[in-house]
């Protein structure tokens, strides 16, 4: 098992969190791999403690939707569908349309320039080149959106909701559809122009056009996937991303 699984020298009431953090971290750090069989003995060994605390780490992170409970085979991370990380994206980017227009009244001359900066290094024909590269400045440009806002909740929503899909499932769109970073680079653009006007109204549509067509290729990619697997892992030559 990749992750460092150093044994546990905390309170009892915390062992259950800290394997968890811990597993959580391996996961989301691509050391634990997706299908990787998570053995509770195993697990209960290399941390230096029961089976009843790793039981129940193991069931929150079921809970997150980050492993795979089964009968016969037990934990495993997960390995998610094309189907079932596009229902994640679709709630996620619903949510984004929200923050994005709640954080507008606070974004500052230095949140503009953030957004600015990430636009300019994934308009470089490298990054556009690159899906995993471009993947991880999109997310960053997506977060930049909406961090200045106040609703710390809504902002924790969001980042778990990318992190049940940014790890789990390997292959990014952009890995699947090279050309979809060219459309996402003018409706990035849109979105940072009505912030920069402080344009309300254009910047709800401007989300909510860039929502549309990230569903539209998202939900192709699906039904491909459905209709020949072996076609996706093909044209994504072997590149991951979130």
């Amino acid at each position: 098992m990749g992750i460092d699984l150093e044994p546990l020298n905390k309170a009892p009431s915390t062992k259950s969190g800290f394997v968890y953090d811990r597993l959580r971290a391996g996961i989301l750090s691509g050391e634990l791999q997706p299908d990787q069989r998570l053995r509770l003995a195993e697990l209960a060994s290399k941390f230096g403690i029961s089976q009843m605390p790793v039981r129940e780490a193991l069931r929150m992170l079921q809970r997150d939707g980050l492993i795979m409970m089964e009968d016969h085979r037990g934990a495993t991370v997960a390995n998610l569908s094309w189907r079932r990380a596009y229902e994640f994206v679709d709630v996620r980017t619903y949510l984004e349309v929200y923050a994005a227009l709640k954080a507008l009244p606070y974004h500052t001359s230095s949140t503009v320039m953030r957004l600015r900066d990430l636009l300019d290094r994934m308009n470089d024909p490298s990054a556009m080149r690159d899906a995993q590269y471009y993947s991880k400045l999109n997310r960053q440009f997506h977060e930049a959106l909406f961090e200045p806002g106040p609703n710390t909740v809504l902002k924790f929503q969001i980042e778990d909701l990318w992190n049940k899909v940014w790890n789990v499932r390997r292959l990014s769109i952009f890995s699947v559809d090279k050309s979809r970073t060219q459309g996402a680079q003018i409706e990035h653009q849109a979105i940072l122009n009505a912030i920069e006007s402080n344009d309300a109204n254009a910047l709800e549509d401007a989300m909510h056009r860039h929502r549309n067509q990230t569903l539209i290729t998202w939900l192709r990619i699906v039904e491909e996937s459905e209709a020949n697997p072996e076609s996706i892992s093909r044209s994504a030559s072997d590149e991951s991303g979130g």
